[in-house]
């Protein structure tokens, strides 16, 4: 019997006896023991009860909400005022001692409008949530298969409902009505998973999250690690490269101009690291760039992004999806200034990871742990062997196949074939003489 099977069919066990009041101890004894005295067509029954097990693996993770006490005491709100809260489930075997902390993603607000329409979702308000979580092929999935290397390690999923990506620091109502204040729910989740569930003494801990998580997971990669400094804590931020330094939306682009830095920081009172704001007293904005903040993160860093972040530029920076030879410059412009900028993490000292595949897409491939391929190696492999320095794979892997859209694999360029055949024509037919100078340039 696979160890696979025989794990899945201890967790299982030792999950229902935490209902019980059994010890894990005990339970992986009797699971062991069971396995050595079955033969025969026992061994065909547990084997069966492991498969089904390891088919229906999803234990959800139970929802802890704030207090209104807490809440106020904290800091720790959504966007309507509502007390924030998270998601929890502990782990098993040797697990028990680390943590997978993951922030949720889900866009952003920076308008009146568009804020207080997100207080009626569960992006703006905990009022609705659910009791329970079931997450799926990403870092917080319990099945042994999908995740081989952090499933039975406790998990947090925080609920992401401030629009700030995770970043906030307002305490008190601003202007609107509203609180900003997803780092200060962050620094709560923290501090309340240390008292309650033993995260202030763990050994190994996982920052991470998806899109707005993932900027949540760089920016606030520093500070959770600050507050366990005994942990070997490490971060693989998801599709939260925003944005590669100097770049202009697509109008500027087309009309020569420059973007002025965009003002989310000052809207949301992001929290800003002091060292970066020292060196940029001039701009002190631009720290709320990833690109900017990257060189001042203290912790281990493994990145996954796609070249080609498709929120970025369809809804981010305005790029028409239309095909036209613009459009494909533009994003051939895109993807040289997303590499030049990612420069600087496969030079760190740190010897932070990177996953960046040559695909537009935005979290559809960067959260699955094992659909995505570059050479031959997916997101799982890599970060599991440069999280637990294994030595065995790459763990800076970037596709170099071009200067669009280009991993084969399927599901890498969510806007189809058909639209890549329509980039290719354009470049060949209608800008070929402005893309050879654009590349003599670049």
């Amino acid at each position: 019997l696979s160890p696979v099977c025989l794990g899945s069919l201890r967790r299982a066990a030792s999950i229902n006896a935490e209902y019980m009041g059994i010890s894990n101890q005990f339970v992986s004894l009797q699971t062991y023991i069971i396995f050595r005295r079955s033969n025969g067509l026992e061994n065909v029954f547990w084997f069966l009860l492991c498969l089904t097990n390891v088919l229906s693996q999803d234990v959800p993770l139970g929802l802890i909400k704030f207090s209104p006490d807490d809440a106020q005491s904290t800091g720790a709100r959504c966007l309507d005022g509502s007390p924030a809260g998270y998601y929890f489930r502990r782990g098993t075997d040797d697990g028990v001692d680390k943590f997978v902390i993951y922030m949720q993603g889900g866009g952003s607000c920076y308008a009146e409008n568009e804020c207080l329409a997100r207080t009626l979702t569960d992006l703006g308000s905990s009022t609705g949530w659910d009791e329970t979580q079931i997450l799926r092929n990403n870092l917080l999935d319990d099945d042994p298969v999908i995740n081989p290397d952090f499933y039975n390690w406790n998990h947090i999923y925080i609920r992401y409902c401030d629009g700030s990506c995770h970043t906030g620091t307002q305490s008190q109502p601003n202007e609107w009505g509203l609180f900003f204040a997803g780092h200060l729910t962050v620094m709560a989740v923290v501090d309340h998973a240390t008292t309650n569930f033993g995260l202030g003494e763990a050994s190994e801990v996982l920052v991470s999250g998806s899109s707005a998580g993932g900027i949540g997971a760089f920016v606030n990669a520093d500070p959770i690690s600050e507050k366990l400094p005994d942990a070997c804590v490490k971060a693989s931020p998801q599709a939260g490269w925003y944005y590669p330094d100097d770049l202009d939306n697509f109008q500027d682009w087309i009309n020569g101009v420059r973007t002025p830095i965009r003002n989310q920081t000052v809207v949301w009172d992001r929290f800003l690291d002091e060292a970066c704001v020292a060196d940029n007293l001039d701009e002190p904005l631009r720290c709320g760039s990833i690109s900017t903040l990257y060189p001042y993160i203290k912790t281990p860093i493994f990145m996954i992004n796609n070249q080609y972040d498709s929120n970025q530029l369809f809804s981010q920076l305005g790029v028409p999806n239309d095909g036209s030879a613009e459009t494909i410059d533009y994003v051939i412009y895109f993807g040289d200034r997303f590499r030049r900028s990612v420069i600087q993490v496969l030079n760190s000292s740190k010897n932070d990871g990177v996953y960046l595949t040559a695909c537009m897409d935005h979290t559809g491939v960067t959260t699955s742990l094992q659909g995505m391929q570059i050479n031959g190696v997916t997101y799982a492999q890599s970060l599991s062997d440069w999280y637990f320095e294994r030595g065995q794979l790459p763990t800076q892997l970037l596709d170099l196949c071009g200067r669009l859209p280009c991993n084969p694999t399927p599901g890498c360029t969510t806007i189809g074939k058909a639209y890549e055949l329509t980039c290719q024509m354009s470049l060949v037919y209608n800008s070929r003489k402005r893309w050879r100078t654009r590349m003599k340039l670049l």
